[in-house]
């Protein structure tokens, strides 16, 4: 069953060594409580400061973490006034922005 793969100590072993292992750089980030480091698989080049286990990926996480960072702020807002968060869609911050995706990537 699920439940005794999840609680099971190799599970948990797995967890702390992705969480122990990661380096001192993603610690200090600011969407680490995203992406935690990622898979720890791809965690095979090293930081500025030479330290080994970042995340071949890290910077297209963090690019895309910080470029949604406002609209899902804006989406939790919402939520919180009990408001759809689809109508961040409607808002002048991002008119133009989805009139570009549906131009250019639907095609329209």
């Amino acid at each position: 069953p699920l439940i005794e793969l999840v609680a099971s100590e190799k599970q948990r072993k797995f967890g702390m060594d992705k969480r122990n292992t990661l380096p001192q750089y993603c610690h200090q980030c600011p969407v680490q409580f995203a992406c935690h480091g990622g898979c720890p698989k791809n965690r095979i080049i090293e930081t500025q400061d030479g330290e080994p286990g970042l995340n071949y990926l890290c910077a297209g996480y963090k690019a895309f973490f910080l470029h949604i960072d406002h609209p899902m702020r804006t989406m939790t807002s919402l939520l919180q006034q009990n408001r759809a968060p689809a109508e961040i869609m409607g808002t002048s911050q991002n008119t133009g922005r989805f009139r570009y995706i549906e131009e250019r990537i639907c095609n329209k």
